[in-house]
């Protein structure tokens, strides 16, 4: 299934549960479809199909959703204005629709995150091949079958700088880029188990992706990563 999302919201720092994680790329997969959307346009979640793809009964499925709309409903993101000196803060969807007796549920994105996620196709050159609108990143949904939404992010992340080769990178950018706190895996030790070391083998077994990494240090600190595509 494909999922895009410009390059200039996969490097904007954000963090959302695993389920959100998992509506969300659902629902850009739907957006993708239906290139040009509007923000009276509503996506309907297919709770059976979630059920199928993790191994979970249609109820627990449809409790998942239901929850997972809501964290994305009240999951902020920080966009800079553009040739601007401000930030916006914006939630990922504007209205939650849903049925209990049906296991209907439905969202509309946010008016301000739709130029960031629909649009991309502009047309078709004479050879058949798609004119893109701006820079976007194909993602993979199977990367949403692992357990931590860390690792989501950290994907998207390598996935934009794939083309480049390298990507180098400070502890302290991709601690912000995670939107983790100073509470979440304080030290580098933790975050290299859990999030860098999982990370890539994760990205390396469910994806295309072919990535390993180097420390980079200052003396005998830690101080960056280089991941290497291959």
């Amino acid at each position: 299934m494909a999922v895009y999302k410009s390059n200039f919201l996969v490097e904007q720092p954000y963090s959302t549960s695993l389920c959100a994680q998992r509506v969300l790329y659902n629902c850009l997969s739907m957006a993708y479809q239906a290139n040009l959307i509007s923000e009276t346009d509503i996506f309907e979640i297919d709770v059976v199909k979630y059920s199928e793809l993790y191994s979970i009964s249609i109820r627990k499925a449809y409790s998942h959703l239901k929850q997972a709309a809501v964290d994305l409903k009240h999951s902020d993101i920080h966009i800079p204005k553009e040739n601007e000196d401000k930030t916006r803060i914006i939630s990922w969807v504007s209205e939650i629709i849903y049925k209990d007796s049906g296991h209907f549920l439905a969202i509309k994105w946010h008016p301000a995150i739709i130029p960031y996620i629909s649009g991309f196709q502009l047309g078709y050159t004479p050879e058949g091949r798609k004119i893109w609108k701006g820079n976007v990143t194909k993602l993979e949904e199977s990367i949403c079958k692992q357990q931590s939404p860390d690792i989501i992010r950290l994907y998207e992340l390598l996935k934009k700088e794939e083309w480049k080769g390298t990507w180098k990178v400070s502890i302290e950018e991709l601690r912000r880029l995670l939107h983790l706190d100073e509470t979440s895996y304080p030290l580098y030790a933790n975050l290299k188990q859990r999030i860098i070391v999982k990370g890539i083998s994760t990205i390396n077994e469910l994806t295309r992706m072919n990535v390993k990494y180097l420390d980079k240090k200052f003396g005998k600190k830690v101080v960056g990563i280089e991941f290497i595509f291959r």
